[in-house]
C-alpha cells in the first residue's frame, strides 16, 4: 500500500503543478483536502489506507506550493466563463 500512497503524493503534486501551469491557484486543492479533514469521521490506520492521510497531503501540497515560484494572478478567461455561467 505504501506504492499506492507513493503514486497518489506525486498525483497530487501533479495536479498542484497542473493548476499552477494553467494559472489557476493551486490554494483549492488546500480547500479541498481541508474540507475532506473535517468532513471525515472515518479514522484509518495508514498501513490500511491506499491513499497518504490528509493531514499529510495538506502539509506536502502546502510545502509544494510555497516552493514554487507560483503567484496567484487573475485568470481573466476563467473570469469571462464564469461569468457567462453565472447570467
Amino acid at each position: 500500500l505504501s506504492y499506492s500512497r507513493e503514486f497518489e503524493e506525486e498525483a497530487d503534486r501533479e495536479g498542484a503543478n497542473l493548476l499552477m501551469q494553467n494559472n489557476l491557484n493551486p490554494n483549492g486543492m488546500i480547500d479541498l483536502f481541508s474540507r475532506l479533514q473535517e468532513e471525515t469521521n472515518l479514522i484509518m490506520p495508514e498501513f490500511l489506507s491506499s491513499h497518504p492521510l490528509t493531514t499529510e497531503r495538506l502539509d506536502y501540497i502546502n510545502e509544494h506550493i510555497k516552493e514554487s515560484s507560483f503567484k496567484v494572478t487573475e485568470n481573466q478567461r476563467l473570469n469571462r466563463l464564469f461569468n457567462q455561467m453565472a447570467k
